[in-house]
């Protein structure tokens, strides 16, 4: 069996990608560990499986045995390869299911999250204000007559200034702040740990970046628009869907305004 110093196993298997055996020293290992560990600083026999999922290496299966001379059977090594093809399956299958749960809280068109991932996000981020007695605001936005543009130049371009508006107000708001594309051309942000005063100030960049990315032509045609946006903040203790009412009432009272501005409730 080939003895390895210095270079653990797993290294090496990372390196060439295949499965490795030898002996190894633990001088490297944790004091503690070793301590606790039978055979204590001898030398121990073991291996290194690398598991692969999709062609990537993703991970090591390590096996070790104490007693330097004690070597893997065909049948231990050939264990060792079958445990580390069903982790990787296993692994695949989690990723899979990952990517699933995802798209499934995703708006196809924009990327943004959406309507099925607010109704549970907004009621988690009320809980937690109320626990903790933070700030919580919602801005909710629609863009102005959008369907002009459906009746004017078709829906693959509409498609094609909804994804520039969606780009437009993750720009404008902060990393940790949750936006939705609520359905057609309404959107939602759900601003944690903001007062309503900087929800309004959010909103504002949000309306500025929205018709400075109008502005440029898109797919070749000029198409320049405006949004609307109502805030509200957390005044009590109802619920989140209470929250997001006042913010839709806002949101009409700014159309009714005349549109392209800012209320609030």
């Amino acid at each position: 069996m080939e003895k390895m110093h210095g270079k653990r196993l797993d290294g090496r298997c990372i390196g060439e990608g295949s499965r490795v055996v030898g002996t190894q020293t633990v001088e490297m290992w944790p004091a503690d560990f070793r301590a606790m560990r039978p055979g204590g600083d001898a030398p121990h026999a073991g291996m290194a499986v690398p598991i692969v999922v999709d062609g990537t290496l993703t991970g090591v299966l390590g096996v070790t045995r104490v007693g330097a001379e004690r070597t893997f059977t065909d049948l231990e090594l050939g264990i060792a390869d079958l445990l580390s093809a069903q982790v990787a399956i296993a692994l695949r299958n989690a990723d899979l299911h990952a990517r699933v749960a995802e798209s499934a809280m995703r708006d196809p068109l924009t990327g943004l999250l959406n309507r099925r991932y607010f109704d549970e996000a907004v009621e988690s981020a009320h809980a937690s204000a109320v626990r903790n007695g933070t700030p919580l605001s919602l801005i909710v936005l629609d863009l102005d007559r959008f369907s002009d543009v459906n009746n004017e130049h078709g829906h693959a371009l509409g498609d094609a200034v909804l994804r520039r508006v969606a780009r437009a107000i993750k720009s404008a708001v902060r990393d940790g702040d949750i936006v939705v594309r609520y359905g057609g051309e309404e959107f939602v942000v759900i601003a944690s740990a903001t007062s309503e005063e900087g929800a309004v100030e959010a909103a504002e960049r949000i309306r500025a970046a929205v018709a400075a990315a109008t502005a440029e032509p898109v797919d070749g045609q000029h198409v320049p628009l405006t949004i609307s946006a109502g805030v509200a903040r957390l005044v009590d203790e109802s619920d989140g869907r209470s929250l997001f009412r006042a913010a839709d009432s806002a949101l009409l009272a700014a159309k009714r305004a005349g549109r392209d501005r800012v209320s609030r409730i």
